[in-house]
């Protein structure tokens, strides 16, 4: 117990410190501007336990969360993918209550290494939401655990090239080249050769692309940390293709934007965050936010720096930093899940950034209001004494398709008994 009490004073001073050099510098964190934090309602948020498929697991790997909705019109609701003492395991809500399923290992029997993301596929337009969960294996295989209308299958993806294996996941998303089109998945991976690496589905099967590096050693040994996420572009107009954007630091804390530019694959360095801090700069998650209607999509990449958050936007016309504030008390942010939510079919969907320090604590949030603007507001509920070091995953979900989306966030607690969290944005009572 002093032992923690000795850290929370360290991060303290800490971010003191660094807020005063903020200040000395110009930049004034954003949270010291933004409305007090009484005046955000937590009201509905609910903090739900969601139990363990096994007795005191000694291992976990979260694949990623989602929403399923089984028909047009149907509710939607949220599946999270975990590996579990080596084993895929979906925890999802059948409308009632939620249920654990077990996928076992991969069939090769290859140790499950490391998750790479989760999403959901329509086969047509308006269909139903089929997900997949991907994950790499200790030989350097992809692996996709899918659902296919009456079944789960699993499905061996292979490896980039020959002596090349999977090493870093960088995230899977959909593109569609028209909104009635088909949703094709796209995963991308850093390479053991330190290239980008695109698995693109073909034919329920796929096709490995390399997409190479900025320049030699940028992404070699490439650290979960600095991985940050990968979103879609869509430059014009709702009916406009998906432009897959990936984002990277680099070991000297720039950002590194790989993006589809329709005709080949381009690397832009967007620098150091404004505040640059290489050592302490990481990934905190990546958002695709779906536009009004007419308008394209816009992605945002945030990153941590010491406490402060930043994010280079979309802003419809080009990309551009800004900073994000902090919530105070945290050194070292990082990645518990990122996710943009719509309240009405007519306006903007609205990000939800969640993070906590290296040492867990109590999960913050860093969300753009419906009055547009950047709010951080602790998430009261969830863990104080730390939640489980891989971190969190987050999804939108909207129970009718009239009504707003509502985020949810799980993370895995590491109060025992541990197990599997779910901290969401409930119905107003």
């Amino acid at each position: 117990m002093l032992r923690t009490h000795r850290r929370r004073l360290r991060r303290r001073t800490l971010a003191a410190i660094l807020a005063g050099v903020l200040l000395a510098a110009g930049l004034t964190p954003l949270a010291a501007t933004a409305a007090p934090q009484a005046a955000v309602s937590q009201a509905v948020w609910q903090v739900d336990r969601l139990g363990s498929p096994v007795p005191d697991p000694t291992s976990i790997l979260l694949v990623g969360a989602v929403a399923v909705r089984d028909a047009p019109g149907a509710k939607q609701r949220p599946y999270v993918f975990n590996v579990v003492d080596g084993e895929l395991w979906l925890n999802w809500w059948n409308g009632d209550q939620w249920i654990w399923t077990g996928f076992g290992g991969v069939p090769s029997g290859s140790p499950i290494a490391k998750a790479v993301g989760a999403i959901t596929v329509q086969n047509r337009s308006n269909g139903a939401d089929y997900p997949y969960a991907f994950v790499s294996t200790a030989d350097g295989h992809l692996w996709v655990n899918r659902w296919t209308g009456d079944r789960w299958l699993w499905q061996d993806l292979g490896f980039p090239f020959d002596g090349v294996r999977v090493g870093t996941p960088v995230g899977v998303l959909t593109v569609q080249q028209t909104p009635d089109g088909p949703q094709v998945p796209q995963t991308f991976v850093v390479g053991s050769d330190g290239n980008l690496w695109l698995h693109n589905w073909i034919s329920g099967t796929g096709d490995w692309l390399n997409y190479g590096t900025p320049r030699t050693g940028t992404f070699d040994n490439l650290r979960d940390s600095r991985v940050v996420g990968v979103a879609n572009l869509r430059t014009t107009t709702a009916a406009g293709p998906d432009r897959a954007q990936t984002f990277l630091l680099d070991r000297q804390g720039n950002l590194w934007r790989g993006a589809d530019t329709g005709y080949s694959w381009a690397w832009t360095n967007h620098g150091l965050a404004p505040f640059p801090n290489a050592g302490a700069t990481n990934g905190v998650g990546a958002v695709t936010m779906l536009g009004a209607p007419g308008e394209g999509t816009f992605p945002s990449a945030f990153v941590g720096n010491l406490s402060i958050m930043y994010a280079l936007s979309w802003t419809g016309s080009e990309y551009k930093w800004t900073a994000q504030g902090g919530p105070g008390s945290v050194v070292y942010l990082r990645r518990t899940g990122a996710v943009a939510v719509a309240d009405t079919r007519l306006v903007r969907q609205r990000p939800y950034v969640f993070t906590v320090d290296l040492e867990g604590g109590v999960i913050e949030c860093n969300w753009f209001t419906p009055q547009q603007q950047w709010t951080w507001s602790a998430q009261e509920g969830t863990d104080a004494l730390g939640i489980d070091p891989t971190a969190g995953v987050a999804v939108g979900i909207q129970d009718a398709p009239l009504l707003p989306q509502r985020p949810y966030v799980f993370y895995w607690s590491r109060q025992g008994p541990t197990q599997l969290m779910v901290n969401f944005r409930g119905l107003v009572p």
